[in-house]
C-alpha cells in the first residue's frame, strides 16, 4: 500500500469513529475523581477544612443547615482528604475519598486512628454511626462529574449520657491525616 493510500484509509477510518460517536472523549471515558460534601443538619456549629483538594465551597464554619463539600482528582491517592471540628463531647472526625482506576470508589469517616464508617458500595447505599450526641450518616449518590459522596450529622437517633460517648470501634488506620 502506497503512503497515501495509507493516509487516505486512515483518514477514512477516523471519520467513520467521530461520525458514530466512538472518537468522540466524554468525561465518562477517564477516571472520575472524587466529591464530598460534609452537610450538617445537626444543631451546633461545625468547622469544616479540606486537606487534599483540588477545589472546595464552604470551607470553615458550617451552621446548622448549611455545607461544605470539596472535589479532587489525583493519580495517586486520595483524591479528597479533609477535618471535622465537633462540639464536645463528640471527637472530631477526618474523612476521605478516591476512585482508583482498578476497584470500586471509596469514602472513609475516621475517628483519631479508628474507621468509624467505610463505604465502598453502589450508588444509593449508606451506612451510619452514632456517638450518643451526633449520627454520622455516609451516603454514595449517583455519579455526576465525580464519584459523589456526603457526610451528614446530625442528632443522635440514640442519646446517651454526654460524658460516655460511644467511640468508632472500627479497624485501625494506618494512614494519618
Amino acid at each position: 500500500m502506497s503512503r497515501r493510500s495509507w493516509m487516505n484509509a486512515c483518514v477514512l477510518v477516523a471519520a467513520v469513529l467521530v461520525a458514530s460517536g466512538c472518537g468522540s472523549v466524554s468525561r465518562e471515558a477517564g477516571n472520575l475523581g472524587s466529591r464530598v460534601c460534609v452537610k450538617n443538619e445537626s444543631p451546633a456549629l461545625i468547622v469544616v477544612g479540606f486537606t487534599k483538594k483540588d477545589t472546595a465551597t464552604g470551607e470553615g464554619q458550617v451552621t446548622p443547615g448549611a455545607q461544605a463539600c470539596g472535589e479532587g482528582t489525583f493519580f495517586i491517592g486520595d483524591d479528597v482528604k479533609g477535618t471535622i471540628q465537633l462540639p464536645r463531647p463528640s471527637l472530631d472526625k477526618t474523612f476521605s475519598a478516591s476512585n482508583l482506576w482498578i476497584g470500586s470508589p471509596e469514602a472513609t469517616l475516621y475517628e483519631r486512628a479508628f474507621t468509624c464508617l467505610t463505604l465502598k458500595d453502589v450508588e444509593g447505599t449508606s451506612k451510619t454511626f452514632d456517638d450518643g450526641v451526633l449520627q454520622y450518616r455516609l451516603e454514595r449518590l449517583a455519579d455526576d462529574q465525580w464519584k459523589e459522596f456526603v457526610i451528614t450529622i446530625s442528632r443522635s437517633e440514640n442519646p446517651t449520657d454526654p460524658d460516655a460517648t460511644r467511640k468508632c470501634e472500627g479497624g485501625v488506620h494506618g494512614g494519618g491525616q
